[in-house]
């Protein structure tokens, strides 16, 4: 696998588990104002000055092991799993939230029957 392959697939990785919104932000936050310049960068070899700013800007990419995914179902597995995961980010986070608001009900109609009490 090109390193540039691997890098657009880090990249898709930081989409799908909502580290960024979109590879356009990735480009921002690497230092490429230019949505369409950082996305030329992402379809030719990586060149020395792009390497400098992707590793810099992301040193856990050296970790970044996939297996070097060869095959197209592998790498959607890989995406699937990391949209799988964002789902269930989003769920925890909307469970939290209603058992607030229900705490919330039961403390207010608990205050509701004490003032229809007096």
């Amino acid at each position: 696998m090109k390193e540039i392959d691997k890098i657009n697939l880090f990249i898709q990785y930081l989409v799908v588990t909502g580290k960024f919104s979109s590879q356009e932000d990735v480009g921002k936050y690497i230092g490429y104002a230019n949505k369409s310049s950082f996305s030329q960068m992402l379809k030719k070899d990586v060149t020395p000055p792009f390497r400098e700013k992707f590793y810099k800007s992301f040193p856990e990419f050296e970790n970044f092991h996939i297996g070097f995914i060869e095959d197209e179902t592998t790498n959607k597995l890989l995406i699937q799993k990391g949209i799988d995961e964002t789902i269930k980010n989003i769920q925890e986070r909307q469970i939290e939230a209603l058992t607030d608001k229900i705490d919330h009900l039961v403390k207010d109609l608990g205050e509701l029957k004490k003032l229809i009490k007096h």
